[in-house]
């Protein structure tokens, strides 16, 4: 697992460094900033997936709700964790989320 890790973050880089800002490689490197403890840096990009596509996954969403609680900013957390239910009320995951946040 760790080499796949640093595979696709050599990849990543690569791509970062040719310029590329394609919202998969954006995503990918949201996902290494966060295991890597930048919790900011995936934050951040997680944002530009947004800006760059209003409409992107739910998924994109529930990843900046977790960012923001990481980060202990409670209030963003619940609001980006209540807009994936909102668009998918039933969502497991994002109810769970939101319940922990207000342990």
């Amino acid at each position: 697992m760790e080499g796949k890790f640093s595979q696709a973050k050599h990849i990543v880089q690569q791509d970062n460094e040719e310029g590329k800002t394609e919202p998969l490689i954006i995503i990918a490197q949201a996902i290494i900033d966060y295991n890597e403890g930048r919790i900011d840096g995936a934050l951040n990009n997680l944002k530009r997936v947004i800006e760059m596509n209003p409409n992107a996954p739910l998924d994109i969403w529930m990843a900046i709700g977790i960012c923001y609680f990481k980060l202990g900013n409670l209030p963003k957390a619940k609001f980006a964790l209540e807009f994936v239910l909102e668009h998918d009320p039933d969502n497991a995951t994002a109810l769970t989320a939101l319940g922990v946040t207000e342990l």
